[in-house]
């Protein structure tokens, strides 16, 4: 059937209330008669669902704790500028730019809060994190092996008496 203009303009125009069951009897009606007989706004209707489907899945920003007061602050803040505003004179431009400034400030703040503090650890990153125990301690480990190998070694030169003479010579070359 080809596309009723007007009445998808109306349709597409309502469909946010459509799927929120604010439209009731005839209008709810009208619109549903029209989605039977109309590809193009069942279309539309389909990428309503999953826009919405996808909002639901996005996580809520994290607001900090001073949101209300800023909020309010800024109400204050305009309400006062546009008193001043309807006084006229210089000061209601100086009070529109301390409102637009406040408006810049807590708008960037808001900003800011909602954004994670840093990117994700990457792959690397996050090997360093599951063996970062080992390499807070591996100048600890790299003694123990050695004190393992000296304890090895005055085992095996107590074993043979004979290779004594040329550990010691070995160990005096070496400075140990």
């Amino acid at each position: 059937m080809e596309p009723n203009q007007p009445m998808c303009r109306r349709v597409r125009e309502n469909l946010s209330a459509y799927l929120d069951g604010e439209l009731k009897g005839t209008a709810r009606r009208l619109i549903e008669e029209h989605l039977a007989e109309c590809a193009e706004c069942r279309a539309q209707l389909d990428e309503l669902k999953e826009t919405w489907r996808l909002l639901d899945e996005l996580e809520e920003p994290i607001v900090h704790n001073d949101f209300r007061r800023e909020v309010l602050a800024l109400a204050r803040a305009e309400a006062q500028a546009e008193q001043i505003a309807r006084e006229g004179g210089r000061r209601s431009v100086l009070a529109g730019l301390a409102a637009s400034a406040a408006a810049a400030v807590f708008v960037f703040g808001l900003y800011a809060s909602s954004r994670p503090l840093s990117d994700p650890p990457t792959p690397r990153q996050r090997e360093a994190i599951t063996y970062l125990d080992l390499l807070e301690n591996v100048d600890a480990l790299l003694c123990l092996d050695q004190a393992r190998e000296l304890q090895s070694l005055g085992q095996s030169m107590e074993a043979s008496p004979a290779a004594a003479p040329a550990a010691t010579a070995t160990k005096e070359a070496s400075g140990v």
